[in-house]
């Protein structure tokens, strides 16, 4: 049985994609590693990254404590 590498596109951008191996050894052709070593970044997206979650300042805190303090 012969394995023929497959085809993906991104972009309009076609690029050879490791075929799925199956053997269960971990060698040169692991399809893995043949990805990794073949991936094209120009098909990742820009991303901005916004921070959601964000930590409490350390004025936050010290209001926090005395808060707790005072009702107690």
């Amino acid at each position: 049985m012969e394995i023929t590498p497959r085809r993906s596109t991104c972009n309009g951008h076609s690029h050879r994609t490791s075929p799925h191996q199956t053997s269960s050894k971990m060698g040169d052709n692991n399809p893995v590693k043949q990805g990794v070593e073949t991936f094209d970044k120009k098909c990742l997206k820009k991303t901005s990254t916004a921070e959601k979650n964000t930590l409490p300042t350390k004025e936050d805190i010290e209001q926090e404590k005395k808060a707790e303090e005072g009702s107690k």
